[in-house]
């Protein structure tokens, strides 16, 4: 019996130092997890409910979140910014969102009234007939109006799929520039 005991307290001790072994005696390393703060939490709600508004197609909602002055960018024609009115006129009617979500949001408030809203957005959508479903870089400014968050400007540009990295022509100078 007194065998038993000092042998279950050996492997038990050998054990012990087998798990502090790969870390050197320091603590393993823990696992990383992501904290909703509370600022990217009222953001989110807001992008939830814009998006929401849109897929309803719910005008009032939408003019009560972006601001008179707001204007849309889009990378594939930066140009033309398209602002609230002409968006929700034109674009709105035949704008068929039936699914979205955001992923990797991040806030970075620039005094009281000025928030930068950068985030990773899928929708499975159509607009004029033609396919938009894919993913998309969004960033939106929003900033205070009468101590509402409005949204002034969204920047949007789909996201190349995986693997495709965008490259500038080499360009050889003439010696006419």
């Amino acid at each position: 019996m007194k065998t038993l005991a000092i042998l279950t307290l050996a492997l038990s001790c050998a054990a012990c130092a087998q798990d502090a072994a790969p870390t050197g005696g320091r603590p393993a390393p823990s696992t990383h997890i992501v904290t909703r703060t509370r600022t990217v939490a009222i953001f989110d709600d807001l992008e939830q409910q814009l998006m929401a508004a849109v897929q309803k197609k719910d005008t009032a909602k939408l003019i009560e979140l972006a601001a008179d002055d707001f204007e849309l960018r889009r990378a594939s024609d930066l140009a033309t910014p398209e602002p609230r009115d002409a968006w929700i006129a034109n674009d709105l009617p035949t704008y068929e969102l039936k699914d979205f979500r955001f992923t990797k949001m991040a806030v970075h408030l620039f005094n009281e009234d000025t928030a930068v809203v950068s985030m990773n957005y899928w929708q499975n959508a159509t607009m004029h007939g033609k396919d938009g479903s894919g993913d998309y870089f969004l960033v939106d400014v929003w900033t205070k109006h009468n101590n509402n968050w409005k949204l002034s400007v969204r920047y949007v540009s789909p996201i190349a799929p995986t693997g495709h990295i965008f490259k500038l022509k080499d360009v050889k100078p003439t010696g006419k520039q």
